[in-house]
């Protein structure tokens, strides 16, 4: 007995803390607050946990000035709870539901999430017992998702409406011919009326110099697009809001619902003050009273806006303009670097002067055949003094190439297409090098040319006397490297064929 005394003591200590900490805890969404004008309610005054005033009605009794309190919410459902009343000596609360979606910062609908409860002439309200705990959204919130029921505006007082208002849906956009029937006569149906959608495609003005009937509950004949839905494809439910300086609410309304279903050359729509009904009541042909029809005759498409052909131009002529600039900076970025590798080269060639030196002295460079075994391709053609051949004289360097000695005193000629044989400082003779220059050609000098008459003395006179041939550092420069032994060769004279 004690243990369950403890277990129903925690239980009711428990549900104390959570009714108070959801309470606590249950606020409106940010922006809704102040003064707004509902479609259904008339004035509703919101602060961040309450709203109200709510009249309800039951079979016996009358409620009026209701506040409720937001008791707790889950996403954008919110429950909230009324005041106390007395219905025979006995204490309720109401609990409402209100699925709230925000539009803009003063623009909100919403939907009643509550089931009608036929003992309260169908509210959409759930009345309980005070004793009663309601702890879950799910317990108020029981109508079935995705609404069947229209929605509800709010708007916030004193919103400036071209602000708020929204463009209407495209398939009714363009200018139409129109037929009125509010349930007692066709108004305007031998006239030539005329709708306009497409000068601001979020306003409907009908022109009431040719029919001078009102429509959609408006005097001024120009309405507003606030919100609209599509609960089905081609029919959409709109809320208008009436441009009219003052309303009567008799035969003129600060809100008119339309539900618009679109054809291929006919539409049709009904109109009802305030807001839609549900489709017992309402649809896009039938409408019950103080309803309307509207049969819609197209007659023609809305052109395309000249401020989005004109902002199609300036997009065009901007992308030209990026266009251009890109190609000039591309340009640019090209001419700089051909410049710059002008530049390069030119400062190359200025620091590497032997580059075209380099490709003449290839032109003239003499061929030396595989064989040649001189470590220098060079030849060195004996002085005019030496071609009589004094070889008698130890001066002479080893280095310097000596021709055969003439057995005459007579000086030595050269013939023509003749090279003179050279020895090559290592003692043995190579093959004569073609002789040839890029200045003078011998032939045309008229240089006569001979062969040379015999040597009388013996080639190993000759390689004796070159081999001890005393070095002159100061003419030759550095030492010769020391002759190999090997046999002298003598080469005959061969025509040269540079020349």
């Amino acid at each position: 007995m004690e243990r369950e005394s403890r277990c129903c003591l925690t239980l009711f200590i428990f549900v104390i803390f959570l009714k108070a900490n959801v309470s606590a805890s249950c606020t409106f969404p940010p922006g809704l607050e102040g003064t707004f004008d509902s479609t259904r309610e008339g004035t509703l005054e919101f602060n961040t946990t309450t709203y109200g005033k709510f009249t309800i009605s039951t079979q016996s009794q009358t409620f009026s000035d209701l506040d409720f309190e937001c008791h707790i919410h889950s996403g954008t459902q919110y429950v909230s709870k009324s005041a106390s009343f007395t219905i025979f000596s006995s204490d309720f609360y109401a609990y409402m539901c209100l699925d709230i979606n925000q539009v803009s910062s003063n623009l909100y609908y919403y939907y009643y999430g509550t089931q009608p409860l036929p003992q309260a002439n169908n509210a959409r309200v759930k009345i309980y017992p005070i004793s009663t705990v309601v702890g879950s959204v799910s317990t108020v919130c029981d109508e079935a998702t995705p609404y069947t029921q229209p929605y509800s505006i709010l708007l916030k007082n004193d919103s400036i409406a071209t602000e708020e208002m929204q463009a209407l849906p495209a398939d009714l956009q363009g200018y139409f011919n129109y037929v009125l029937d509010d349930g007692s006569t066709n108004s305007c149906e031998n006239e030539t009326t005329y709708l306009d959608t497409c000068t601001n495609t979020s306003t409907l003005m009908f022109d009431y110099n040719i029919c001078n009937r009102t429509t959609l509950y408006s005097d001024s004949g120009v309405l507003y697009c606030l919100y609209y839905n599509q609960p089905t494809t081609g029919t959409y439910y709109i809320t208008l809001y009436n441009n009219d300086t003052t309303v009567d609410n008799t035969n003129t309304f600060r809100y008119t619902c339309v539900i618009f279903e679109r054809g291929s050359d006919i539409s049709y729509a009904t109109q009802y003050p305030l807001e839609c009904l549900n489709s017992t009541f309402m649809n896009s042909t039938t409408v019950t009273s103080p309803g309307g029809t509207l049969t819609l005759t197209h007659n023609g498409s809305c052109p395309i806006p000249t401020t989005m052909a004109t902002t199609t131009v300036v997009a065009a002529a901007a992308t030209v303009d990026v266009a251009s600039l890109t190609g000039g900076v591309l340009g640019s970025l090209i001419l700089l670097v051909v410049v710059l590798l002008i530049v390069i080269i030119i400062v190359k060639k200025k620091n590497n002067p032997n580059d075209n030196g380099g490709k003449m002295a290839s032109k003239v460079q003499p061929e030396v055949k595989a064989f040649d075994r001189n470590s220098r391709p060079m030849f060195t053609p004996a002085p005019p003094k030496m071609m009589n051949g004094d070889f008698g004289n130890k001066d002479v360097a080893p280095g310097i190439i000596i021709d055969l000695e003439s057995e005459s005193d007579a000086p030595l000629s050269l013939e023509k297409d003749y090279t003179l044989p050279v020895f090559s400082e290592n003692g043995d003779s190579p093959e004569p090098t073609i002789l040839g220059s890029p200045f003078v050609r011998l032939e045309d000098a008229d240089i006569a040319m001979n062969t040379p008459p015999p040597s009388t003395s013996p080639p190993e006179e000759m390689h004796r006397r070159y081999s001890s041939a005393k070095p002159n550092k100061k003419q030759f420069g550095s030492p010769p490297l020391p002759p190999q032994q090997s046999p002298i060769k003598k080469f005959a004279p061969v025509k040269d064929t540079a020349v």
